[in-house]
């Protein structure tokens, strides 16, 4: 029985000391475990850091790239014609270090040509060994991008039952005067040149017993601010008024045109557009016809022009521009024509012609306005729909509405829409405000 015992004790002993081998080699396993799962986390928080910090070196290096793009910006605003060397470079310092970017500019095929220049800029950015490269499309400024874009102080009549009515963006150089609540489904700015109620070193608007900072009150009512305010049109979402912008500078000469145009016509010329997709011109030295084709005529007198508008043409004249019936594009979505006078451009009809006339045109009068002949007499001639842009230094008048009924007595009231061709492509010769602007961006993303 004793014997028994102890080998009962033995194997015991036996199994326990099995047991204790076998835990260790558990033990060692999950240790094994532990480490292989430390050094993972361990290898992917070292590589979370990296990945850290290549975005923020891509990040630092896209900032490099912007500066390239903006000093671009910079140096073809004072000269179009500006080329950088292969071997530019240029630098910024920023809290990381000093970044160093190079640049290629590529102008556009029509910039020789054309008053409206577009550009392809290059910029790679490069610091602590990263790199970003941003390629940008730079245009001309056009203002045609407006519906309407004035130099002066425009006044802009919301009680009326035959409203003046504007479908795109409005800018004054001056300041706006607002009667009653004009609709509007687009941004309105202006700049408030030489509009006493504005101090631009505090960017303070002072009228009656106000004084705000808030830039959608900079603008002058009749009554007070609570009759007298642009609204947005009802179903818009677009629609805001800020005063207190840059200004869109004018130019006052039609020049420029002149050293672009395809042909220059002495003295008066009276011009025709065809549904041919051709504009006939009688003028002292004839009768000529010359294609819509991305043309420009450039006329040292006035000229008239009526008719149905095929293809693209730019007419200018260095006097004053006469509308004398309707201009009409065959196509909308791709014809374009533009009417550039240095003096003004006029709509003459027959007071007593009561009809509605469209003009689909970019029209611009540098140093006057576009009004209607004797807008004062006859009776309401109906509606002037414009479909294209107007620039015009003054506010020129259309017709006369009665001041108590808001009823238009005289003329026509106004229903300009702007042109949306305009945005992507001006019409050739357009004046621009000679500032430039990022028209695209296209980012390449980070590399060493």
């Amino acid at each position: 029985m004793k014997a028994l015992n102890q080998n009962n004790d033995k194997n015991w002993v036996q199994r326990l000391f099995e047991n204790r081998g076998a835990a260790l080699l558990l033990t060692l396993l999950c240790l094994t475990f532990l480490s292989v799962i430390a050094m993972g986390l361990a290898g992917m928080s070292i590589s979370q850091s990296r990945i850290s910090l290549n975005h923020f070196s891509g990040i630092q290096a896209y900032y490099v790239a912007e500066a390239g793009v903006n000093r671009a910006r910079a140096e073809l605003t004072r000269n179009v014609k500006w080329i950088p060397t292969d071997d530019f470079t240029g630098t910024i310092s920023i809290e990381e270090g000093t970044g160093t970017y190079t640049l290629k500019v590529t102008p556009g095929s029509s910039n020789n040509s054309s008053t409206y220049k577009i550009w392809t800029v290059e910029s790679t950015g490069t610091l602590g060994g990263y790199k970003r490269t941003i390629t940008a499309i730079l245009e001309s400024e056009s203002l045609s991008r407006y519906v309407m874009v004035i130099d002066s102080n425009p006044y802009l009549w919301g009680k009326s039952q035959t409203p003046n009515k504007y479908s795109g963006p409005l800018h004054t150089n001056g300041y706006f005067r607002f009667y009653g609540k004009p609709e509007f489904d687009s941004p309105l700015t202006s700049s408030n040149q030489n509009d006493s109620c504005y101090n631009s070193s505090k960017q303070q608007y002072v009228q009656g017993t106000t004084t705000t900072d808030d830039p959608s009150m900079f603008y002058r009512y009749i009554y007070n601010y609570t009759q007298d305010q642009p609204v947005g049109a009802s179903g818009t979402n677009n629609f805001y008024f800020n005063g207190g912008q840059p200004t869109k500078p004018f130019p006052d000469s039609v020049d420029e045109q002149k050293n672009n145009a395809t042909q220059v016509i002495e003295g008066d010329a009276v011009i025709t557009m065809l549904s041919s997709g051709n504009m006939e011109i009688i003028c002292d030295a004839g009768n000529f016809v010359y294609p819509c084709d991305d043309t420009t005529i450039f006329v040292t007198g006035n000229a008239e022009v009526e008719g149905d508008v095929k293809g693209s043409a730019t007419i200018v004249s260095k006097g004053s521009i006469f509308i004398t019936d309707n201009i009409v594009y065959a196509d909308k979505s791709t014809d374009s024509l533009a009417l550039i006078a240095e003096d003004y451009v006029v709509l003459k009809t027959d007071p007593n012609d009561v009809r509605d006339i469209e003009i689909d045109a970019a029209i611009s009068a540098l140093n006057e306005s576009f009004y209607v002949d004797k807008y004062y007499s006859g009776q309401a001639r109906g509606e002037l729909k414009l479909f294209g842009s107007l620039m015009q230094k003054k506010q020129g008048s259309t017709g006369i509405f009665d001041f108590s009924t808001g009823k238009l007595v005289r003329g026509y009231s106004q229903n300009f829409v702007l042109d949306p061709k305009f945005l992507a492509r001006p019409p050739r010769n357009m004046p621009v405000s000679g500032k430039i602007r990022v028209k695209s961006w296209k980012d390449a993303g980070a590399f060493q």
